[in-house]
């Protein structure tokens, strides 16, 4: 399925889940049904929370227009929520990177519907952060840490057609021989990995090690042990000859861009907010500080996402391992 959101909207709803009150949901190209039509809706940004008394749904259209939204972009808007068959929600607000037009400003006062601007800050007060002012950017650095953990689990022979983290947490392994039932597929890999770490004591200190001295601040091991053992899911027996765990563990340090970004009304109303992005171990970090979290009872808000493809939780071939157990009844 295409990525259906971009970085301007991921940022827009990055800022009201800053604004919004504690226990809303906020979802990100929200699919919303419409009572009499069959294909639902995609609202950019959807809020469902309390305000007072009430329970309330927001939309919130997001548009990364170059130009001032004119008058028929905007009713081309406004028509998806006000028509016959629209999507049905409390408020409408839209956010653009530059503006609106003066006559589009006056048909959404006529409607209440709310306009936001979000752009960079013409002036940066980095110093209420006690951080020097650079050009209006900050440099920052970013500094992750992980401890050596399971990621992932490799099992022979393969297991096709099931999902996989439903078959790690959800089956039941116990011995081929005695039936001795030893817990999920997940509790037995636990168990592998605390036993590596009894067994080599210092594995841990060297693979941090590892991932210091990489360039892409991770290391990976891994772990294996024979078994002699049946998976059980779902009514179905699968036999096992080995499973393969895993270990990864990560340190590193990078640079962060930051920015002071200005959320403002076409009455001058405005909320600054402090943006900070790096990305490091295969992620991408991006945090919001609000300028002023106590005035407006905002959060930061802080959001991590797969800057590369992941390994998935069970690798469903085999895989000669670095060292290895065995394991009977």
């Amino acid at each position: 399925m295409p990525k259906r959101s971009n970085d301007f909207q991921e940022l827009v709803a990055m800022v009201h889940r800053a604004l919004a009150p504690s226990g809303a949901r906020i979802t990100e190209s929200a699919l919303v049904d419409v009572p009499g039509i069959e294909e639902v809706r995609e609202v950019d940004v959807l809020i469902e929370g309390r305000y007072g008394p009430f329970n309330m749904r927001i939309a919130i259209e997001v548009k990364d227009h170059k130009r001032k939204m004119d008058l028929i972009q905007y009713e081309a808007i406004a028509a998806k929520y006000r028509l016959e068959g629209g999507v049905k929600v409390d408020k409408l607000v839209i956010v653009t990177h530059s503006g609106f037009y003066a006559p589009t400003i006056q048909r959404a006062k006529a409607h209440g519907v709310e306009l936001y601007r979000l752009s960079r800050a013409k002036r940066v007060r980095w110093q209420q952060l006690g951080t020097k002012i650079r050009t209006g950017t900050v440099s920052s650095t970013l500094n992750v840490e992980a401890a050596p953990h399971f990621c992932g689990v490799r099992i022979d022979p393969a297991i096709n057609g099931i999902n996989s983290r439903e078959l790690l947490h959800n089956s039941t392994l116990v011995c081929a021989c005695c039936k001795k039932d030893w817990g999920s597929l997940s509790t037995f890999c636990s168990k592998m990995f605390n036993n590596w770490r009894k067994m080599r004591p210092d594995s841990e200190a060297k693979l941090i090690a590892s991932a210091k001295s990489s360039q892409t601040g991770e290391a990976r091991t891994v772990y294996g042990r024979t078994v002699r053992g049946i998976l059980q899911f779902q009514g179905d027996e699968f036999p096992l000859r080995s499973i393969t765990i895993v270990i990864h563990a990560a340190s590193a340090t990078r640079k962060a861009e930051c920015e002071t970004l200005e959320l403002t009304t076409p009455d001058g109303d405005e909320t600054l907010f402090h943006h900070f992005q790096a990305s490091a171990v295969g992620k991408k970090f991006s945090l919001l500080v609000p300028q002023d979290p106590k005035q407006r009872r905002s959060k930061a808000v802080l959001k991590i996402q797969n800057a590369s493809p992941t390994e998935a939780p069970i690798d469903r071939g085999s895989s000669p391992s670095k060292e290895s157990k065995t394991s009977g009844s």
